[in-house]
């Protein structure tokens, strides 16, 4: 009868345990609007109910822009992710220059990745913070050799830095715009680029409807020879472009 009883009360105890994590999920409200971001926006009570409930029920694709690199903090939505990742697949350049690395875990994986997948090329990647670049470098270098190997990590705070490998090249193939929400210092990347140009440049950008692109949005609008490959804006992006130089 004791044994029946305290049997009685585990259930209770686990079963309490549960609805409340249940609620947990449920307060959140986000949970499926956060599906279309990444896996590190996840709370822990949400990471579960993906585990249990709805990883087994996404495509391999959508898993892999969600997840990313799950031991590498990392940003950008699924859309974002894999609109980086689909262009340099599908125009192979050279190289593609990345303005801002942060962890290295979101844009960064996803260009590298690619690069990886082509067999050929190089992603330049610049970061300003020295905290930021030598966790990006050793997370790479311990758990990512494969990909570091199409990867040049730039530690600096000025797109100069890239004239060197510009002018040996010859011409700029492909670049990413996503560094600090200063429209201004967004204008002087752009302008330090604008030289390289050439027919078929590809220029991608983040946060296209913020106010990091505020001020070069209108001047890009304004140039013919620009052309819109892809735009995503909400609720899939924050504002996500790949244009093509023509």
């Amino acid at each position: 009868m004791i044994l029946t009883k305290n049997i009685h009360k585990v259930k209770e105890k686990i079963s309490r345990r549960v609805k409340n994590l249940w609620e947990k999920i449920k307060i959140s409200g986000k949970i499926k609007e956060r599906l279309t971001q990444n896996y590190h926006v996840l709370s822990w009570p949400e990471r579960l109910a993906y585990w249990l409930y709805y990883r087994g029920r996404m495509n391999k694709d959508d898993r892999f822009f969600f997840e990313g690199e799950r031991g590498l903090q990392g940003q950008m939505y699924i859309r974002d992710r894999k609109g980086l990742y689909d262009t340099i697949l599908e125009f192979k350049p050279r190289h593609c220059l990345e303005v801002g690395t942060w962890t290295g875990g979101g844009s960064t994986f996803f260009l590298g990745k690619a690069f990886e997948e082509i067999g050929k090329g190089k992603l330049y990647t610049l970061e300003s913070d020295q905290e930021l670049y030598d966790q990006a470098i050793s997370y790479y270098t311990k758990n990512l050799p494969q990909t570091r190997a199409f990867v040049e990590f730039i530690r600096g705070d000025n797109v100069e830095i890239f004239r060197g490998m510009l002018e040996s090249a010859g011409s700029l193939d492909c670049c990413f715009l996503d560094g600090s929400d200063n429209s201004a210092e967004t204008i002087r990347q752009y302008d330090f680029l604008k030289k390289y140009f050439r027919s078929g440049t590809i220029l991608m950008a983040h946060d296209w409807n913020t106010a990091k692109m505020i001020k070069l949005r209108p001047i890009i609008l304004a140039d013919k020879r620009w052309k819109f490959l892809k735009k995503i804006e909400e609720p899939e992006s924050v504002g996500f472009v790949v244009l093509k130089y023509i």
